[in-house]
């Protein structure tokens, strides 16, 4: 369990003050250790950042995924497309008032990514968080199926 907590804090300190090179020369290991999955959520911001260590985990045979609410431009998706095994994609609502209600922001882009990942035959795994009285009718699950 040590080397877990250990593996945790490299990971924090080697985003918050490493180079995206030193990050990827340092973390050899680490995609040696994890060998079958590295899922990265918090480097899509930093968008040439998380290509550079998609590719180096490609490159080590390592399987990626991207966590993602899928707000964020479609450039973002298309430089990391290549590099990601696994999309794996939250819908937190189909109706864009309740979208829009809850996060704050309109759910249109987030569907216009997904539907450009599926045109494309990116893997993804949709996620949805059911939160009751809010996305959990019949109806709101049946538009995502749909979708």
């Amino acid at each position: 369990m040590e080397d877990v907590k250990t593996l945790t804090e490299t990971i924090q300190i080697s985003y918050v003050i490493m180079t995206r090179e030193k990050f990827a020369e340092k973390n050899t290991l680490l995609m040696k250790f994890l060998k079958k999955s590295y899922a990265i959520n918090v480097f899509m911001l930093q968008s040439d950042f998380l290509c550079d260590i998609l590719k180096k985990c490609k490159e080590s045979g390592v399987h990626t995924a991207i966590d993602t609410a899928g707000h964020i431009s479609w450039k973002v998706f298309e430089k990391i497309l290549c590099y990601t095994d696994l999309f794996l994609y939250d819908i937190k609502a189909f109706n864009n008032d309740i979208h829009r209600k809850y996060t704050g922001v309109s759910n249109e882009l987030i569907l216009e990514n997904l539907q450009k990942l599926f045109e494309r035959g990116a893997n993804v795994c949709i996620r949805i968080p059911v939160i009751s009285g809010v996305n959990d009718t019949v109806e709101e699950m049946q538009k995502i199926k749909n979708f």
